[in-house]
Order: C-alpha cells, then sequence, then structure tokens
C-alpha cells in the first residue's frame, strides 16, 4: 500500500463524513486494488502451508473493509470481492484441520491482530472452522462471536460485519436433529433463535443509522438533497443483508408455531415498531409476510394488524395488507378446507383496516380501496356463499369514497376494480342482485365509467345466459344498468359524441334488447309483472333509446301470450286470473303510444301483434291492430320508397291472417288494395297492386286432417279461406296497364314478366277470370312491346331479367309435357315467345 493511500485512508477514518463520487471511484478501485494484491499473497502463503503469514496478509487485505468513505454500494461491492477471498480462506483451514490441527488454537490467534474489523473477520472465519470441528460447545462459539461483534459500532462496516456472521453460521446453528446440537433440549435449542434475533436485531439498527450519515459540507443544499437520496435509494438495495436474518429464523425447525406466537414474531414486531425508520419498518413487514408460514399469520392475525396500523408515516401500508391478504388468498385457494374459522379471519381484517384508518387519518382513500379490494377477494375465496361479507366490505368503500369528496381517476380505478371482482367471481348476477350497497357504489362514479359498469353486467348475463325470475330481482337490476335504459342529467349531449361513441351507444341498445329475453319467469303471472317492469324502465328512456328496446318488449310479451294461451288449454283452467287478452291490451298501449314518435317501427309492431292475437283466435283484437297500421301508414309515411314498403308489409301480413269474418277480411283488404293503386311511384304501384291480388285467394290451411284416409277422400275438395276472383283479376288487369303505360323499357319488362309469374300461380287453381286466354293476351303484349321497341330482348333488358323471362317460358313449355297440368297448361302459346327469346 502506497505512503500517500494509507494517509488518505487514515484521514477518512477520522470522519464519518462520505466523500465525492469521484473521490469514492479512485478509493475504491485502490481499495480493491489492495485486495487483490494480499489475496494473492495470502492464497501462495496457505499453498505453503505459511498459516500465519496466509492471516497476516488476510488482515491486511481486510484492511479496505475499515473505511467510512465508501457509499453502501460500493462498500457492498468491496465486500463481495473480500468475501470470495475468506471463502477460498475457510476452505484451506477446513482441509488442515483435518490433519490434526488444533482449531481453538487457530480460533485464540486471530484475536491479536490489533486491527478490529480485520481481527473480527478472521474471528467469524475461524470460528466457523471451530464449530464444524466441533470442539467446543457450538453455542459457546456463536455467543462469543455475536458478542464480538458488538465492536463495531459503524453502521456499514458493523452492517456487512454481521451479515457475514449470518452467513457464516446459518448451517451451523443447532436445529431439532443438527449435527451441531448435543442434545434436543429445548432451552438448549432455544439459543439459536437468540442467536439469530440479537443478529437481526443489532443489524436492523444499523441497517437504519446508515439514513443519518452526513454528507459532505462542501455540498449546496441540492446537491445534499440529491446525496441524501441516492444514499437511501443505495440504503435500499442492502435490505436484503438484514432480512437474511429472519429467512434463516423461519427455516429453523425449532420454530414451531407456539415459539413463533409466544417468542418470535413479539420481538420481531417490537423491533419494527421501535426503529420507526420507515424504509426498515416496510421491509421488514414484508419479509415477515413473505417467509413465516400462512398458517403463522392466521393464528397471529391481531398483532400483524395492530403493529401496521401504528407504522410511521411514509410506509406503504397498501402493499403491506394486499401483500398479508393475497398470501391468505393463495394458501385458502388449496387449503380452504383446513381453515376453521373462516368468519374470524374475515371480521380480524375488517376490524384490522378500521382500526388502520382510524390510526392513519392521512391513509390515501385509493389505497384503502385497494385493501378493501384485496378483502373482497379474500371472502369470496374463503366463503363465497356469505355474501354479507362482500357487502360490508361494499358498504366500507361507499362511506369512504363518499366521504373523500371529488373523486381522482386512482380512486375511480379502484372502484371500479371493487365493482368488477365479484362479477367476475360469481359469473351469476342474480347473487349481485342480493346486495344492498352495490348501488350505491355505482352512483359514486362519473356517466363514462357507470355506463362501463352496466355494460359490464348485462354483458356477464348475456355470456352466462343467466335468467332473472322475479320482478324484485328485475327492478333492482335496471337500477344497476339504468344509464343504459334510461337517459341521466350528466350524459353528454347526441351532438357531442363523434363516431365512435354513437357505434358503442348502438352497441350498448343490443345488449339491452338481448338482456329483455332473459327477464322471464317460469311463473306466468311474474313473467307479466317483470314485463310491466321493463315496460315503466323503457318508457322512461327517452326517444333516442326506446325506438330500440321496445321491439323486444313487445315480442317478450306477445311470447307470454302464448305461453298462456297453451297453458290455459292444456290445464282446462277457465279461471286462471291472467288472459291473453289482458297482454294484447298491455301491449296495445304500449305500441300505439310509439306511433306518433317512430311511426315505422309502430307499424311494424302492431303487424305482428295483429299476427299473435289471430293465432290466439282474437278477431276483434287483430282486427284492431291492422286497423291501427292503416292509420299509422295513412297518417305518418309519406316517403314514396317506405309508403312501398309498409303496404306491402300490410298486404303480406294480412294474406297470414285466418281469425276474421269475410266481412272484416274484405275491408281489409280493399283499404289494402286501395293504397297500394295510390302510390305515385309507378313501379311501385304496379308492384303493389299485383301483389294485392294474393289477398283474394287466400288458402285455408289450419284445419287440415293428418290422416292418410282424410287427405284421399278430400283430395278434391277445395279448400278456401276467401276468395273474390272479380277483385283478383282486378288487381292484376290494373298492374298490366300501370306496367305497361311505363316509359323506360327495362321496368315496364320487369314488371310484366312479374305478373306473368302470378298469373302463372293462379292458373292452377282454375280460376274463370285468370285462364290461357289471358295469358296469352299478356304474352302477345310482350311481344308487341318488343316489337315496338325494334330490337332484340336481351338488348331491353338486363342478362338476369331475360334469363327469368326464358326459365318462365321454359316452364310453361315444362308443363304442357306432364300430365297432371298438361289441360291446364296446353292452350298456352308461347311459340312467339320462343322467336323472342333467340
Amino acid at each position: 500500500m502506497s505512503k500517500r493511500f494509507k494517509q488518505q485512508v487514515k484521514q477518512l477514518r477520522k470522519t464519518s463524513q462520505l466523500v465525492s463520487t469521484n473521490e469514492q471511484s479512485k478509493i475504491s478501485n485502490q481499495t480493491k486494488e489492495n485486495v487483490r494484491k494480499f489475496g494473492f499473497l495470502m492464497r501462495r502463503a496457505l499453498d505453503q502451508g505459511k498459516i500465519p503469514a496466509a492471516l497476516k496478509n488476510a488482515s491486511q487485505m481486510l484492511d479496505g473493509l475499515r473505511t467510512s468513505a465508501l457509499s453502501p454500494k460500493n462498500y457492498y461491492d468491496l465486500y463481495m470481492q473480500v468475501s470470495d477471498e475468506l471463502r477460498y480462506l475457510e476452505f484451506f483451514l477446513q482441509e488442515d484441520i483435518k490433519s490434526g490441527k488444533s482449531a481453538s488454537k487457530l480460533y485464540k490467534e486471530v484475536q491479536f491482530i490489533e486491527a478490529i474489523v480485520p481481527r473480527l473477520y478472521l474471528m467469524v472465519t475461524t470460528g466457523s472452522v471451530l464449530i464444524k470441528s466441533q470442539e467446543v460447545e457450538t453455542q459457546d462459539v456463536l455467543s462469543d462471536l455475536i458478542e464480538m461483534c458488538k465492536g463495531v459500532q459503524h453502521p456499514t462496516r458493523g452492517l456487512f460485519l454481521r451479515h457475514y456472521l449470518s452467513q457464516m453460521t446459518k448451517d451451523k446453528l443447532p436445529d431439532k436433529g443438527s449435527e451441531y446440537a448435543s442434545s434436543n433440549d429445548q432451552e438448549l435449542l432455544s439459543k439459536s433463535i437468540d442467536f439469530t434475533i440479537k443478529n437481526f436485531v443489532e443489524m436492523n439498527k444499523l441497517w437504519v443509522r446508515i439514513a443519518h450519515q452526513k454528507t459532505p459540507g462542501n455540498l449546496t443544499k441540492k446537491e445534499k438533497e440529491i446525496a441524501q437520496k441516492n444514499l437511501d435509494i443505495e440504503r435500499k438495495e442492502l435490505k436484503i443483508l438484514v432480512g437474511t436474518n429472519l429467512v434463516r429464523l423461519s427455516q429453523l425447525e425449532i420454530v414451531t408455531l407456539e415459539v413463533y406466537t409466544e417468542r418470535v414474531l413479539p420481538l420481531l414486531l417490537q423491533q419494527i415498531n421501535e426503529c420507526g425508520d420507515p424504509i426498515a419498518q416496510e421491509y421488514l413487514m414484508e419479509v415477515i409476510i413473505q417467509v413465516f408460514s400462512d398458517d403463522y399469520h392466521i393464528s397471529t392475525l391481531p398483532s400483524l394488524l395492530q403493529t401496521i396500523s401504528k407504522l410511521a408515516d411514509g410506509v406503504n401500508i397498501k402493499q403491506i395488507m394486499i401483500s398479508l391478504i393475497n398470501r391468505l388468498i393463495k394458501y385458502s385457494e388449496s387449503n380452504v378446507e383446513d381453515i376453521n374459522d373462516k368468519e374470524q379471519i374475515f371480521t380480524i381484517f375488517s376490524k384490522g383496516i378500521g382500526l388502520i384508518t382510524k390510526e392513519r387519518k392521512n391513509l390515501p382513500v385509493k389505497d384503502l380501496l385497494s385493501i378493501l379490494n384485496s378483502l373482497i377477494q379474500l371472502a369470496l375465496q374463503l366463503n363465497p356463499k356469505q355474501i354479507d361479507y362482500i357487502d360490508r366490505v361494499l358498504r366500507f368503500c361507499y362511506n369512504s369514497a363518499s366521504e373523500s369528496g371529488s373523486l381522482s381517476r386512482d380512486i375511480i380505478k379502484e372502484i371500479n376494480n371493487l365493482l368488477t371482482t365479484p362479477l367476475t367471481k360469481y359469473n351469476n348476477v342474480n347473487i349481485l342482485l342480493e346486495f344492498e350497497n352495490y348501488s350505491p357504489l355505482i352512483e359514486l362514479l362519473p356517466y363514462g365509467d357507470r355506463r362501463k359498469i352496466a355494460l359490464k353486467i348485462i354483458e356477464n348475463v348475456l355470456q352466462n345466459s343467466t335468467y332473472i325470475r322475479t320482478s324484485d330481482k328485475v327492478k333492482k337490476l335496471t337500477e344497476y344498468v339504468k344509464i343504459l335504459v334510461q337517459d341521466e342529467t350528466d350524459m353528454p349531449s347526441e351532438s357531442e359524441e363523434d363516431e365512435y361513441q354513437k357505434t358503442l351507444f348502438l352497441a350498448e341498445q343490443d345488449a339491452v334488447c338481448r338482456l329483455v329475453h332473459l327477464l322471464k319467469s317460469k311463473d306466468h303471472i311474474e313473467s307479466f309483472k317483470i314485463v310491466q317492469v321493463l315496460a315503466q324502465k323503457i318508457g322512461n328512456g327517452g326517444e333516442r333509446r326506446i325506438k330500440h328496446t321496445v321491439s323486444p318488449l313487445v315480442f317478450s310479451s306477445l311470447l307470454l301470450s302464448f305461453k298462456i294461451r297453451d297453458y290455459i288449454e292444456d290445464n282446462e283452467e277457465e279461471q286462471y286470473p291472467l288472459s291473453p287478452k289482458k297482454i294484447f291490451e298491455f301491449v296495445y298501449k304500449i305500441v300505439t303510444s310509439l306511433t306518433p314518435l317512430f311511426p315505422l317501427i309502430s307499424l311494424k309492431l302492431l303487424l305482428q301483434c295483429a299476427q299473435a292475437s289471430d293465432k290466439c283466435g282474437f278477431e276483434a283484437i287483430s282486427y284492431e291492430f291492422m286497423t291501427k297500421s292503416i292509420l299509422a301508414y295513412e297518417e305518418h309515411v309519406v316517403v314514396s320508397k317506405v309508403r312501398f314498403e309498409m303496404i306491402t308489409l300490410i298486404s303480406s301480413t294480412l294474406q297470414t291472417l285466418r281469425v276474421f269474418d269475410e266481412e272484416n277480411y274484405s275491408t281489409l283488404a280493399n283499404h289494402a288494395g286501395g293504397h297500394s293503386s295510390k302510390l305515385m311511384v309507378v313501379n311501385d304501384q304496379a308492384r303493389a297492386v299485383y301483389m294485392c291480388s294474393y289477398l283474394f285467394w287466400i288458402e285455408d290451411d289450419e284445419e287440415e286432417d293428418d290422416s292418410e284416409e282424410d287427405e284421399e277422400a278430400d283430395e278434391d275438395k277445395e279448400k278456401i279461406y276467401f276468395k273474390d276472383t272479380k277483385r283478383l283479376q282486378g288487381c292484376i288487369s290494373r298492374a298490366i296497364r300501370v306496367a305497361g303505360s311505363l316509359m323506360e323499357s327495362a321496368s315496364m319488362f320487369q314488371l310484366l314478366f312479374e305478373i306473368l309469374n302470378v298469373c302463372l300461380y293462379f292458373l292452377r287453381y282454375d280460376i274463370e277470370q285468370i285462364n290461357t286466354d289471358y295469358i296469352n293476351t299478356l304474352l302477345e303484349l310482350i311481344h308487341r312491346k318488343i316489337e315496338e321497341n325494334n330490337t332484340d330482348l336481351s338488348e331491353l333488358v338486363e342478362p338476369q331479367m331475360f334469363n327469368f323471362y326464358k326459365s318462365t317460358i321454359k316452364h310453361i313449355k315444362y308443363c304442357q309435357s306432364q300430365d297432371e297440368t298438361e289441360d291446364l297448361f296446353k292452350e298456352i302459346n308461347i311459340s312467339i315467345s320462343l322467336k323472342d327469346l333467340k
């Protein structure tokens, strides 16, 4: 070692101040070089069998650890380099002892080394060899070493020295079945616990004192703050040195539950309380939670929670509590049956959290909610059927969040997690509906988050096909998801929404519509109560929502009417308190009230209701629904394209109804035909009119007999529900006139081809007015129109329509060749038409 360097080190040993980074780097490099040099000399002396020389070189190598100038991080690097050299020394000495030399003598020799730090490192090294030789009682050596180490009180030097002591003795502590225990006497063995705890306590004190080392006096205030901050960071990197004692303590077999409860934990918690250092307290609580057994924690929960509540300001209480709860959650996943008093565990935690909030007024609400979210997960794991646990936590959350005033984004995130956790765990909204404090907690959230939670609830119902069977539960569910069912005061206006928000709105309403079909009971009366509840909620939903949500409500009600009808018929129950008529009256009020707002939706629903009441055999009700649909058409449908679609829908619906007498049916059919002939667009008028022809030739297919004998007996019997051949022919003739008046050739021919197929359909029924002469006249008209255009048909129409007409002619030709249809089709003259197709 150079003379200048010795002077620098000597000066640095007189002060407790840390030097600047550049100076530390120089000192560190020089000291490491010194370790390499004397480490080499030590190894060479050992190889030559010169033990005294080796110990002398080892002492000079260890001299660098006496410095106070290095930061914890740089000191740690130096310590690791020295440790490698000392391990070589220990191994050599152990081999040397085997040859008959005395370990006790060697242990005494190193005690004469002048410098205390090198002396103690070498005492620990030779002490380890002495214990292994078993020349003296292990406890005597351990007691001597733990006492001797008190001689180094500098925080950094003392901390690393005691860590070295811990590492060198960790496999030599007397324990049950250990080779270093002369007997199994509990009192004797407990000295291993005392040794470990004493070492831990001293190391923790030293570790805490590192934070109070002074920074160089020539630094500015800002530089001192940065230096102190860096010191805290480096100090945290040394925490594992302290934690290794607790790890070793947890591995001792003599530390039973009783010993842990009565001796170990009280001493550890006392040290945590007394040190008062946030960094130390936080780390040590984490270590205790992680290294000791879960069943130990269950038995000592009150003590742990009591200590946690009294930790210093600056300690991350949230992380400690979550770590503790998560340990028990994982334990209960595989050992839930082994936990005897699950309610007591939850109660202890509840009281503990209450104590924490009382003792720590400055505990952030977001941290408290994070803890409560973990507590909900524990409650769900311990006993998911005990919903009172979760509801109590939700009430605690509500009270805490509501008292905090305005909610930060972090608090909102935690509330979302609290609401989602039980939903995900149960996957059954029926259980969720039993909570009393779920809905109030939702109401604390801002609009966007309430919207997301409501959608999650509905999606959970849909994904799991969860039926809600009572009106009371449906009321509660609509409270949970009311933001998707009705307007809210804090919702943005439609003009403020972007395209994504509008698309999201449609997806939400689609989910609500699908939800309606899962809200029904096996009891029909209760089902009717459910649809009444839904009608009230949906009716207050605002125009923007009603147009989506009314339809599933109506269809659900109509399905209920069928079920009631079947139930009454099957059980011959004449006095059943609920009739299908009452359902239709209920639906009638809903649908007719919708007409002024959304006439098209109302019209379509009225037609559906007419079909449903027809199936139930209610003529007057079906007639009323059809009348209302025609009135809705007359009063509210003005767009030409839409008028065609709606009158076509009215006509096709009327064709399916069978409950009317001739007078009522004729009245409705005349209205449909009249409106068809009044359409402004000629194409639409022609098409609507010929489609009305089907209204005047309706087959009755409801009273067919399944018997083969009856089928054969009635084979020639005509089954017609309503027929008026004159009006049928009148519709077709009018359609032909209107189509023939079109100026646009392609549209005209398309309509004529369609009307031709209609005529062929009615030809099979041997209707007097629609005969082969009538069809031949139509074919001649088509031919004449082609000649008037002075070009081929393929040039006048689209290929698709040309092929359509071609297929029609081929069909006529085919029917002329079949025995069962030859008489009907043989008089049709297709020769001219075949020429037109060439």
